[in-house]
Formats: C-alpha cells, structure tokens, sequence
C-alpha cells in the first residue's frame, strides 16, 4: 500500500475487517488479502479459521496470505487444498505453494515437486490441475535459475517438465507447453 496516515490505516483495516462478514465469498477474500498488507498477524489468524471453508477464492487469499508469510508450516494446507481445488482456483494455488515451497529445504523442496509430479502426470485428472502444477514446477525452476547454486535443481525440474509435457495427452495442453 501507498505511504498513508494511520487514520487511513485504520480506516482501511476496520472495511477489511468488516468484509471478512460479508457474504460473497470473493468480498470475503479482498478483504482477507487487504487485511494481510495492514495487519499480517491478524491476517494469519482469520485466515486459520477459515481454512476449513470449500471456496476457491478464500483458498486462493489464504495461500497467497501464507505464501508471503513464509511460514513452511502451512505446506500442508496448500497440499490438502491440492486435493479439491480446481480451474482457476488451482492455477493460484499451485502459484503461492510454489513461492512458499522455494522457501523450503531440498528435503521438502523435492517431496513438494513429487506431488505436482504426480498430479500433472495424472491424465484422468483435471487438466487445470495439471496446467497449474506443471506452472508451478516451472516457476520454482525459474526462481531457482536465479540463484548461482541452484543448477542440479534446476536441471532436474526441467527434466520434469519435459516428462510431464511427453506424456501430456490434451492437445490444448500441448499446444501451450510446446
């Protein structure tokens, strides 16, 4: 957010506060993710309770809101998510588990990778579901090619990405990983 007076802050954050009451789910998000650039503490808390709510833009908020924290513990919401979400929804998902995972140690950097492995590889599956972990895969070797010590990394993703695309059976699939 621009520079603002603390009046404007916390004008700001009671009209976030109070959207977070409304009914339309998609109110109930921007509300969320306004709360989280004005008071991340009180973000992370409200987005706990609402973790349990089957909405793909609550779940989308949720994980960009955990996705910027950092915090490596909230993996396994993104990876219960994984599991429902689909269109749209997942593409933003798999966005935010890949910026959160990047964070991560090799340990859980490669069981992350292995779960996207395995949906984009699942031609029964979803293929939004697929798109997005393909995405997602993708942007974790992007960020990786940024670092200098990342090149085993970023080698074996993009052998992974090359499995995923050979085996990809949806010819609009193709056409966007060709």
């Amino acid at each position: 957010l621009p520079e603002q007076s603390s009046v404007d802050k916390d004008k700001l954050k009671m009209i976030a506060t109070q959207a977070l009451k409304a009914e339309p789910y998609p109110v109930v998000a921007a509300g969320l993710t306004a709360l989280a650039d004005l008071d991340p503490a009180t973000a992370s808390a409200t987005a706990a309770e609402m973790e349990s709510l089957d909405n793909s833009d609550i779940a989308g908020a949720i994980a960009t809101l955990y996705s910027r924290s950092g915090d490596l513990s909230k993996l396994s919401y993104f990876e219960n998510q994984m599991e429902t979400i689909d269109g749209c929804g997942a593409v933003d998902l798999m966005s935010a588990y890949a910026g959160l995972l990047a964070k991560a140690d090799e340990t859980k950097i490669n069981s992350g990778v292995a779960k996207m492995k395995a949906m984009a590889l699942l031609q029964e599956g979803s293929p939004w579901k697929r798109l997005a972990a393909t995405a997602a895969i993708n942007d974790l070797r992007e960020s990786n090619k940024e670092m200098g010590d990342k090149a085993a990394m970023v080698e074996q993703l993009g052998a992974i990405i090359e499995e995923i695309k050979a085996a990809e059976t949806e010819p609009q699939l193709q056409q966007i990983y060709g």
